[in-house]
């Protein structure tokens, strides 16, 4: 009888155990031990004044960004979730498409590594970006990207207010002027988020 329960308790232990193997959680911290040998020859810090190679992805801080944003009149930042397949979330083309339509540079940046196959699989012809995890001193999700998010937009961020700030961030050099949930249909008649 005890030999029984022994049995089946360590069969349920095994089970457990496996399926515990079997699953992988992303999200919770920026993943990058997650990333394969290939995606890692790919990933590299930004530096200013460097060449950036379409398809590689650049760790980069909301301070480089405006340094890079201030170059151009009219910048779009989109900040996502890789493998997002919420209604919000499109393809790679369709922020380029809608940037180059609009006249603005784009910046497409990763929130994390988890899923950046699902990104990367697009073959998008630009560069990409991740936050800088390491620059904000953690590597948890929710605080770095709330820490790059207000130091984007020069507001001190909550997590609710980040949740419900959207993705798109459109400025005019460095200058924030509105975030946006989804890409707006008409220019001419967008209502956004004055969260400034």
């Amino acid at each position: 009888m005890q030999t029984n329960l022994l049995i089946k308790s360590g069969l349920f232990l095994l089970s457990f155990l496996i399926m515990q193997s079997c699953i992988t959680i992303t999200g919770v911290t920026d993943d990058y031990n997650k990333t394969t040998e290939n995606q890692k020859k790919i990933i590299h810090y930004f530096e200013e004044d460097v060449d950036l190679v379409d398809g590689n992805i650049y760790r980069i801080n909301a301070m480089q960004l405006k340094n890079e944003m201030a170059k151009y009149p009219k910048s779009l930042v989109y900040v996502f979730t890789n493998g997002c397949t919420a209604s919000n979330c499109f393809p790679m083309r369709t922020y380029i498409d809608y940037a180059e339509k609009h006249d603005y540079k784009l910046f497409i940046v990763m929130n994390g590594f988890g899923n950046v196959k699902e990104t990367l699989v697009q073959y998008a012809p630009i560069p990409y970006y991740v936050i800088n995890s390491e620059y904000y001193g953690t590597n948890k999700r929710e605080k770095y990207e709330v820490k790059f998010l207000s130091e984007l937009i020069n507001k001190e961020l909550t997590r609710k207010e980040k949740q419900e700030l959207g993705t798109l961030f459109i400025f005019e050099g460095e200058k924030f002027i509105r975030a946006e949930r989804i890409l707006p249909e008409d220019e001419s008649v967008i209502k956004f988020n004055t969260l400034k």
